[in-house]
């Protein structure tokens, strides 16, 4: 039904989804009836601790880290800017993170995996290597293909259902990198 569900539960079911124990038409389901439903507050916690769980989280030898995430299916009516904000944050200082993957639907819009590569930075670095960059350089691009793997193997069921699901929010706030006192998350 279209019952809610608990926050363990929502985490046990994503958790589900991330280590691909069901079926991808089975995950597709999952997930577009959790959107169509509505996620509630519990749910979208639940689904939050999972997609940590299974990230590969790690803490920056820095302060505090300013996370800029924005969507991982990039940008169409205008440019994405946070790769850039991110380099003149380090520059000034304060050390920056930007995350996401070179393409996923919906939007299939300009990411900043493909700024990155078209500019020739490093896009395949492990988390604790962006954690590292954020020390030396003051800011660094992670994909999620290395720091949140399982949550990118699905990214092929997602396209599949088109409708825009929780995931589209959880992957901006796994924070894969953070500060040793503080993390910042801004996103759009």
């Amino acid at each position: 039904g279209s019952k809610d569900l608990s926050r363990a539960e929502a985490a046990d079911a994503m958790r589900v989804c991330l280590r691909r124990e069901a079926s991808d038409v089975r995950i597709g389901a999952f997930l577009l009836a959790a959107r169509v439903k509505r996620e509630t507050d519990d749910e979208y916690r639940g689904f939050l601790e999972a997609v940590i769980g299974e990230a590969d989280v790690v803490t920056a030898p820095v302060d505090a880290v300013i996370d800029l995430a924005d969507p991982y299916d990039g940008a169409k009516r205008h440019p994405p800017l946070a790769i850039f904000a991110a380099a003149t944050l380090g520059a000034c200082g304060l050390p920056a993170l930007v995350h996401g993957v070179s393409e996923v639907g919906p939007k299939y819009g300009l990411t900043h995996e493909q700024i990155a590569r078209t500019l020739g930075l490093p896009v395949d670095r492990s988390s604790a290597e962006a954690a590292a960059a954020l020390a030396d350089a003051g800011w660094s691009y992670l994909s999620a293909r290395r720091s949140q793997p399982a949550l990118v193997a699905l990214n092929d069921v997602r396209n599949e259902i088109v409708k825009r699901p929780a995931l589209a929010t959880l992957e901006k706030m796994a924070l894969p990198v953070r500060g040793e006192r503080a993390t910042h998350a801004l996103g759009a």
